[in-house]
């Protein structure tokens, strides 16, 4: 019985974390989507606006209000701008690294092309030199053969 009821706890203690990771890979969890979403009239600000407001008259309140709200407004702008001036900055990031690796490619080409050309240039000077010595190769034989007929 023992066994069981160990069993069964280290069974929920391995089952009941991993179901709680809700967001899959490097996607946003639920938490960043609600956030995302949230107006400035969520209930999070409300309530803080209203623990500002406590015990204050009708036009303090909506003077807290309107600089609260303010400051909102100025943060989200904020935190906009600077997701653009990151996804600009990823942007031109990314095409540097692409420029760099399509100079990379053509340099090897162009690399590989004079190496191609320099092993064609020595081929074709091994075949010049070993047609020369095949041609005095032969020219020594006629004048060798020519001689020996002279000779008798």
């Amino acid at each position: 019985m023992r066994k069981l009821i160990i069993i069964l706890i280290m069974f929920s203690l391995v089952v009941i974390p991993s179901v709680s990771f809700a967001a899959k890979g490097g996607e946003r969890g639920a938490s960043e989507q609600a956030y995302e979403h949230a107006s400035d009239q969520a209930v999070f600000h409300r309530v803080g606006d209203w623990f500002a407001t406590v015990g204050k008259s009708k036009e303090e309140k909506d003077k807290i209000k309107a600089e609260r709200r303010a400051k909102r407004e100025a943060e989200r702008i904020r935190k906009e701008a600077e997701k653009q001036a990151e996804g600009i900055k990823q942007d031109t990031e990314k095409k540097s690294q692409e420029t760099l690796r399509v100079r990379d490619r053509e340099r090897e080409q162009m690399a590989t092309q004079e190496m191609q050309q320099a092993q064609e240039k020595q081929m074709m000077q091994k075949t010049k030199s070993t047609k020369m010595t095949q041609g005095s190769g032969q020219g020594m034989q006629k004048s060798m053969s020519g001689m020996g007929a002279r000779g008798k």
